[in-house]
């Protein structure tokens, strides 16, 4: 079995070029209250968002992401062994239309994970430049939105998030949520 590279942006927009190739633009929501929420699947992948680990920083919100596999991927020097799920770490700008990568954990099919505090990219991306592009944000940030607009921006957002963030991070430029200050 051979081990492949490390984690790197490449290996990050490599993911991310098959989850572009592979969403069909299918966006259901699953029951309310559920902690992981799908924003995106296919046949071959299932994208979904943690809303019990949505946490805001500085007008963004932080979002863990799960990528689930329908086929096995092959090893890595971190992931000795195939994996199926990858989780990433977020910063999702929805209003001005940018996200920026945190961390990356990979799980492999015995259940093993890696570390996942590695700083994948500082820097912040237009969905469009992004190596998840338009397909995954677009979808993400319309459950974010249905999530705060569904709550009144209160019961879905997190004690630690706060309602004027969670509104800001999730309301596009010029549009307003149910219970904005006029």
């Amino acid at each position: 079995m051979a081990i492949r590279q490390p984690f790197s942006p490449q290996r990050l927009a490599a993911a991310a070029a098959l989850l572009v190739a592979a969403c069909s633009g299918n966006r259901a929501i699953p029951a309310p209250h559920a902690p992981w929420v799908l924003v995106n699947s296919s046949p071959k992948l299932t994208v979904s968002v943690d809303t019990s680990r949505i946490a805001s920083d500085s007008g963004a919100l932080l979002v863990w992401l799960r990528f689930d596999y329908a086929e096995p991927n092959p090893p890595m020097r971190e992931v000795p062994r195939p994996w199926r799920r990858m989780e990433l770490r977020e910063a999702v700008d929805c209003r001005d239309r940018r996200g920026r990568d945190l961390a990356m954990m990979v799980i492999d099919t015995v259940g093993h994970s890696s570390d996942g505090t590695r700083t994948l990219r500082r820097a912040w991306m237009r969905f469009e430049a992004h190596p998840l592009g338009v397909k995954l944000f677009e979808p993400l940030c319309s459950v974010l939105i249905r999530m705060a607009v569904q709550s009144g921006a209160g019961a879905a957002q997190p004690a630690h998030a706060g309602a004027s963030v969670w509104r800001r991070a999730v309301r596009p430029a010029g549009a307003t949520l149910r219970g904005d200050r006029a």
